[in-house]
């Protein structure tokens, strides 16, 4: 009798132990589901942080491209010719009559070029009206310029689609020297006018000026790797991005910190 309220009391405590144990078990399995969901929140939250911070820097690199920027990519532009001012009056209004049109390098010298076409235009049919003969020979080599840049536009139009072909093509070495030959002609019958016709000088120096620093107008919108205008040259040179850099180091270094944590919780 005695033996058998014994064994009764030893089963007792061994099925209150095993129930401990359990309840014990299932109460660290509980706490353990509860921080591997903390940890998969923080590590989501983590990850969605480093992505907007990516997000961000991007938005704000492209907002500074002149690709993204059409003023501030003719205002670049022009920065580059003798006359910025005329330049960049004589073409945002172009730009803003076609803005659908995707704003590149030579797209801006295209609108460059049809202005001094347009002006030597003007300043011929002018000439044409004077009676004074001393002005005949300007008339016909105002006459002479606007075919043969009409005969070069129709022979650009080709490459203006492709920028980076234009850059080094044959009609544009030509067209640069016919502009660098012609021009000093046609400045020695513009000093013999009045001075609003000077415009008409002024468009075509501007056009030349574009032509002469394609490749740099170029990498405003295509930057080299490596270059000043490239896009690591470009955050390295912004204070901000040196506090992104930061940041993004702390998050990145937590997040393995949580990545490890959590490995090591799944092998419990």
């Amino acid at each position: 009798m005695e033996i058998d309220t014994a064994n009764g009391t030893i089963s007792n405590s061994c099925v209150r132990d095993s129930l401990l144990v359990e309840q014990d078990q299932t109460s660290r399995r509980k706490k353990k589901l509860k921080f591997i969901i903390i940890l998969i929140i923080v590590f989501t939250l983590i990850i969605g942080a480093i992505i907007s911070v990516f997000t961000i820097m991007k938005q704000d690199f492209e907002s500074k491209s002149p690709a993204k920027n059409p003023t501030m990519a003719i205002r670049s532009i022009c920065s580059l010719t003798r006359y910025p001012t005329t330049c960049f009056k004589s073409l945002s209004p172009i730009y803003m009559n076609n803005p659908s049109s995707k704003i590149n390098a030579s797209l801006i010298f295209s609108f460059s070029f049809h202005t001094a076409i347009d002006e030597l235009g003007k300043l011929s049919t002018l000439l044409s009206e004077s009676n004074d003969r001393s002005l005949k020979h300007c008339e016909y080599m105002f006459n002479e310029s606007v075919g043969q840049l009409n005969s070069y536009l129709a022979t650009l139009d080709v490459d203006l689609g492709n920028e980076l072909s234009f850059v080094v093509s044959k009609s544009l070495r030509e067209l640069m020297g016919w502009i660098y030959r012609e021009t000093p002609k046609l400045e020695v019958c513009l000093n013999r006018l009045r001075f609003e016709y000077t415009l008409s000088s002024r468009r075509v120096s501007n056009s030349l000026m574009i032509l002469s620093n394609m490749e740099s107008v170029s990498e405003m919108f295509y930057p080299i790797i490596g270059s000043d205008q490239s896009m690591v040259a470009s955050f390295l040179s912004n204070v901000q991005f040196v506090d992104t850099l930061c940041i993004f180091g702390v998050q990145y270094i937590l997040l393995v910190f949580l990545f490890c944590l959590l490995l090591r919780l799944l092998r419990w």
